[in-house]
């Protein structure tokens, strides 16, 4: 059934993926117009569960997300945001080590406020996003597989998913090889989230919103982004995370709102 769902994203992406082929309009530096497919996880979710055989109405889909207890949430939202911009620093130090051109931040003063404000315009994209991802195909993956093969099949997707708006920015297939390396690492980060944290899909949006707010302070505006050296840093973060979490990326105790979304969604 959930090889159905990424279909049906697919599906609802190419109505967006046809607009960045007939226009060169980018929504901000390196994002093509196809990149407004951010909905077609969310609207794919919902044609699945309007579907024949659903029993869970989008109603009760939506607030089983936000209905966790709220006590921990919050610092489950900071390391989330923490992580992606940790991990960029990481790779720019690295970059700067190893006598990489990319220059500096010409104003390092006002990239909290700009993280602010990049990252309240991403987090509605990344909700509608991630409603999807998290909310809907990965408790049915998680259901079958481990969580660990159920991210890497998730990353995997989502990897795939990008590539024609990556295309359509100039991208090469170097680059976008190696970025798919990122994705899936960063997908693997994603599910460990959801599978520890309270509200998962509040949490994994905050950290995809993180994601493209630290890539777009990436000197400059992204342009100096280097996907290959990226992906090395989250290869060794995720073989961290495994090491310690194992195959089900789990820490502590299960995660009670992941338990009870996987209970009750069974279409």
């Amino acid at each position: 059934m959930q090889y159905r769902y990424f279909a049906l994203v697919m599906l609802a992406s190419m109505p967006f993926w046809l607009v960045g082929l007939v226009t060169d309009w980018v929504l901000l530096p390196g994002v093509p117009a196809s990149a407004m497919m951010f909905a077609a996880p969310a609207i794919a979710a919902v044609f699945m569960l309007l579907g024949p055989g659903s029993n869970l109405s989008i109603w009760a889909w939506f607030r089983g997300h936000f209905s966790a207890p709220r006590e921990k949430t919050p610092g489950w939202i900071f390391v989330a945001v923490l992580i992606p911009v940790v991990v960029l620093l990481i790779t720019y130090t690295c970059a700067q080590f190893f006598g990489s051109s990319t220059p500096s931040p010409p104003e390092p003063a006002g990239i909290p406020a700009q993280f602010a404000l990049l990252f309240l315009l991403f987090f509605v994209p990344a909700l509608l996003e991630e409603l999807g991802w998290t909310g809907y195909a990965f408790p049915r993956l998680h259901q079958r597989y481990s969580a660990l093969l159920s991210s890497l099949v998730l990353g995997s997707v989502w990897a795939v998913w990008h590539w024609i708006p990556l295309l359509q920015i100039g991208r090469d297939l170097e680059w976008i090889a190696w970025w798919s390396i990122t994705a899936i690492a960063l997908r693997i980060m994603i599910c460990f989230l959801a599978v520890n944290a309270p509200m998962p899909v509040l949490v994994a949006t905050a950290f995809h919103a993180s994601i493209n707010a630290s890539w777009q302070l990436y000197p400059v505006a992204g342009s100096h982004y280097d996907p290959a050296l990226h992906s090395v840093v989250l290869i060794f973060a995720c073989a961290l995370m495994v090491l310690f979490s194992g195959k089900q990326l789990r820490v502590g105790s299960p995660n009670s709102s992941l338990k009870r979304t996987d209970q009750s969604l069974r279409d």
